[in-house]
This record gives structure tokens, sequence and C-alpha cells, in this order.
């Protein structure tokens, strides 16, 4: 509305044509929707091609480590792809693994070594064994015998030796020449074999 001296005198009609308004908003929203199709298949791409650098390694290492987990086979190695962190990774992981199967072969042959020392040992424990008999039967035979103390006219004699260990070195005997009785004992230092 036009006013003039507050009397309404006319009007003024603004007509406009928005169709070229409704081209530019469709273009402009046809290019959004295009550049978020270009990011969306961009950003796919990346993810599928980081996860060829990135995940697949990982995946692998991860197989690795649970099957020589698994078989305790400390000879497997993964392979390196990359000289990256991922790579470095690796070969950390490769160089454990020769630690490990250096020391599991070590602990293989100190077992083995033990075994022959074992037998060794025991072949020995039987031979003391055997001589730990013969010596304990010696010294019971050079021990006087109830019998021949009680020959021994005008006296009472009675005898123990208990060894310390299997055998001690100790020792009496009571003997008698014509009217005389020799009490004798000794006491070695120490007791067992070497006593």
């Amino acid at each position: 509305p036009i006013y003039l001296s507050g009397n309404y005198i006319g009007g003024v009609y603004l007509q406009s044509n928005l169709s070229e308004l409704e081209k530019r908003l469709v273009w402009a929203r046809n290019a959004t929707l295009a550049i978020l199709g270009i990011s969306i298949t961009f950003s796919f791409l990346l993810a599928w091609g980081l996860q060829k650098i990135i995940t697949t390694p990982l995946y692998r290492l991860v197989k690795t480590m649970h099957q020589v987990s698994k078989q305790k086979t400390y000879s497997m190695r993964e392979t390196k792809t990359s000289t990256d962190e991922i790579g470095t990774l690796i070969d950390s992981f490769n160089n454990m693994l020769t630690e490990i199967e250096i020391r599991d072969t070590e602990l293989s042959q100190a077992n083995q070594e033990i075994s022959i020392l074992n037998k060794r040992l025991s072949a020995e424990n039987l031979r003391l064994g055997a001589e730990l008999d013969v010596a304990r039967q010696i010294q019971q035979m050079v021990l006087p015998r109830p019998a021949e103390l009680q020959k021994i006219k005008g006296l009472e004699i009675v005898g123990f030796m208990q060894p310390a260990e299997e055998i001690g070195g100790d020792y009496y005997d009571v003997l008698q020449y014509e009217d005389r009785i020799l009490l004798a004992i000794g006491d070695v230092t120490g007791h067992g074999l070497e006593s």
C-alpha cells in the first residue's frame, strides 16, 4: 500500500519468478549429495586400503601367536611386509621366538644331560650300596660275638655298637690270651663310609 497524507493512493505489487532460485537450490542439493557420495566412497576406499596395510598383518600376527601358543612350536616366524611400526612389531615377535627357541633347545639339552647324569648317579648309588653292604658285613665280622664273650670265665661282658649312619669306623673287641684279658676300643673321628 502507498499512502499520501494519510490517504491511500494505490499499491505496488512485486512479482518474481522463483524458478531460477529453485534451480540453484536443486543444483546445490545435488552438488552436496555428490560431494557427500564422493567423500563416503573415498573414505571407504581409504579404510579398505588401510585395512590391507594395518589390519591384515596384525591379524596374521595374532593368528601366528595363537598357533605358537597352542602348539608350542617356537620355530614359526611371521613374514614382515613393511618397515613401519607393524614391521617393527613383527621383528620383535620373531626375535622373541628366536630367544625362546634357543632357550627351549638349551633346556632340552640340559634335560638330556640331567637324564644321563641321573642314570650315572643311580648306577653309582647301586655301587655304593653294595660297598656299604660289604663294609657293614666286615665291620660286623670284626666285632666279638656274644658266644665269644661268654667263653671268658669270671666276667660278664656285653657289647653293643650302633653306627650313626649305615656304617661307622668305631671298633671294640675283647681278647683273652692265657690268663690275661685285653679290651680294645677304637673311635674314629667322623662317621660313614670314609671313617
